[in-house]
């Protein structure tokens, strides 16, 4: 059973060990990428039920409930507790004891993930807040010099990696609704006309209009939009594997080169290059455009074989082109450029964020 403090990931603590250390000039910046994150706990957190229902009274919103689970061998119940205004939600299997967290990293310090973790100050504090919480209800004793006891959250098992640009939602419509994503045998799905979900098992593709979802004021005054494209990774393995770790290892605290590298990995997954066909609209033209973008030299191979002249050729061409252009009018590769990534669009949302300081003024104690 694995039970080293620090053979888990430095993330999982709700103080930094000295461990997290040599990375630290980096890992703000790979934050920067994740929203959603969750932690399955190999050795569950022992907590206290009515400390723990005390704490969720608390908040003006919050969720909750159980459920029974069937197997062929057994039946056990499962109990979650929910608080949006902090994007925190707790999940046990077992009685008295805490087995998955979830917690939306941005919520912790807006009460809302259209702002990204900023720097350094708000990464440590958002890990922070983490611990803070659940000490007001698990179980476990101080250490030996009187401080605060460490939380082993355990090992990451999802998390969201995610970038916001100034695009309109519909460009990555018209690009995403027909395309294929290696590793993804699920077509895409399109809600209210615009966004995008393609589902899969371990990895799933998301593109929305986070602006219009929030109801906010995007941020630089320069972007119009805010558009989220959003790939989640679920499966300890599957999650050391695509960072380059071996099975079992654990997420461990990466550079953003490393975080930005496998999101542009997932990105090149994407087969956007090949739309579908509408029956009888279009004509040649349309078939041309579709199949040059996977064999530019079809166009030529075709006129060659129809003999046409230069005028009927030329034609053509224009006619091809010009079916092209709405076929494709957006280029996945455009949204992450070598080195760095494009400056990331935010979204404010004052009236939550007045809410949520206020709140915390009324619960000085909650972190």
């Amino acid at each position: 059973m694995r039970n080293s403090t620090h053979s888990r990931c430095p993330l999982l603590h709700c103080s930094t060990p000295p461990v997290l250390q040599p990375f630290r000039s980096h890992f703000w910046q790979f934050l920067l990428m994740i929203d959603t994150i969750q932690f399955t706990q190999s050795i569950p957190i022992s907590i206290d039920l009515d400390l723990l229902e005390s704490f969720q009274s608390r908040f003006p919103k919050k969720q909750g409930g159980e459920h029974f689970s069937h197997t062929s061998k057994y039946s056990y119940r499962t109990r979650h507790w929910n608080f949006p205004m902090i994007g925190l939600r707790l999940e046990s299997s077992r009685h008295s004891s805490i087995t998955k967290i979830e917690c939306d990293l941005p919520k912790l310090l807006y009460g809302h993930n259209g702002k990204l973790i900023p720097d350094q100050a708000g990464l440590d504090e958002a890990i922070r807040r983490i611990g803070a919480i659940l000490r007001h209800f698990t179980l476990l004793p101080p250490g030996s010099d009187c401080s605060a006891h460490h939380i082993d959250l355990g090992p990451v098992s999802r998390i969201d990696l995610l970038w916001q640009y100034d695009v309109p939602i519909i460009s990555l419509r018209n690009v995403l609704q027909n395309c294929k994503v290696d590793g993804i045998r699920k077509k895409p799905n399109i809600y209210g006309g615009l966004n995008v979900v393609i589902p899969g098992t371990y990895l799933g593709v998301k593109a929305y209009d986070k602006l219009r979802e929030s109801g906010g004021i995007v941020s630089p005054s320069s972007a119009t939009q805010a558009c989220r494209f959003e790939f989640k990774i679920t499966g300890e393995d599957r999650i050391a594997k695509f960072f380059g770790m071996k099975p079992g290892a654990g997420l461990k605290p990466l550079g953003f080169d490393q975080a930005y590298s496998v999101y542009r990995t997932l990105m090149s997954r994407i087969d956007n290059v090949t739309p579908a066909a509408s029956a009888g609209a279009g004509g040649i033209a349309r078939f041309l455009a579709e199949e040059a973008i996977k064999d530019p030299w079809i166009i030529s191979r075709y006129l060659e074989s129809r003999q046409l002249r230069s005028s009927s050729a030329s034609r053509v061409r224009q006619q091809v082109r010009a079916v092209a252009k709405k076929l494709r009018q957006f280029d996945l590769r455009s949204l992450i450029p070598p080195g760095q990534p494009p400056p990331p669009v935010e979204v404010i949302c004052p009236r939550t964020e007045e809410a949520f300081e206020e709140f915390l003024a009324q619960n000085p104690d909650l972190f």
